[in-house]
């Protein structure tokens, strides 16, 4: 998905609050992401399953709220214009979470064997994301992956599934890399995040509410039953 300029015509005072956010001078990383697209209005609340986890090794049960908590953060930073629901049925699922001890069950051939987490999204052509699967790692280096860097995967490949790329700057959860070290944990050596609190940076949720306002343009350009081909020329 392009996003462009505004229309030249435009006035300050006549813009919608999508327009001015889509124009505005803000501090955001849309221009260096790999690519950008979205979900569509009729597909909210965005319907989640979890995969059967109960016989993963170190699985931790606190993983579901560090997933859950991404959900919320993200709803949040778009003004619940993005919702989800968690189902037990991976029939009907939008996105479905896998957590696995390794990477042997990722259906990607070009893994990299620091990664903590992947995101496979599909999109419909003129439609936007269609699915996304989520795999996240339970050990990395022989070592529980810990609270923290859980929830800092979890908050980066939902944003992936969300239909974002990556930011070039540390401290963004869309970094391309997390720093992570060897901490005691209860007697446990885990493997978890340096950062002493993981939360969305204000150009993470300047992004995604600049993606999601250019969304809201292209939908009503799509309601009025223009020629689909041409939409993104706005």
């Amino acid at each position: 998905m392009t996003i462009a300029p505004a229309l030249a015509g435009s006035s300050h005072n006549s813009r919608s609050a999508a327009d001015k956010l889509v124009h505005s001078p803000t501090d955001n990383y849309v221009a260096g992401m790999e690519y950008a697209d979205f979900w569509q209005d009729k597909r909210m609340p965005l319907k989640v399953y979890f995969h059967p986890y109960e016989q993963v090794p170190g699985f931790d049960t606190r993983y579901l709220q560090s997933f859950k908590s991404a959900c919320e953060l993200w709803s949040l930073a778009t003004n619940n214009m993005l919702r989800f629901e968690f189902v037990n049925d991976d029939a009907n699922a939008d996105i479905d979470v896998h957590w696995s001890a390794d990477t042997s069950t990722w259906k990607d051939d070009k893994t990299d064997e620091h990664e903590l987490g992947l995101c496979s999204p599909t999109m419909m052509v003129n439609e936007g994301i269609d699915h996304a699967s989520i795999f996240l790692l339970t050990r990395k280096e022989q070592k529980r992956v810990g609270l923290k860097a859980m929830q800092w995967v979890c908050l980066h490949e939902l944003r992936h599934a969300l239909g974002l790329g990556h930011s070039g700057r540390e401290g963004d959860v869309l970094a391309r890399t997390v720093a992570v070290m060897p901490v005691l944990n209860g007697g446990e050596m885990t493997l978890d995040a340096c950062a002493s609190e993981v939360k969305l940076s204000d150009r993470d949720v300047t992004t995604i509410k600049v993606v999601y306002a250019a969304k809201q343009k292209l939908d009503k350009i799509r309601q009025k039953g223009l020629d689909r081909g041409s939409a993104c020329m706005e």
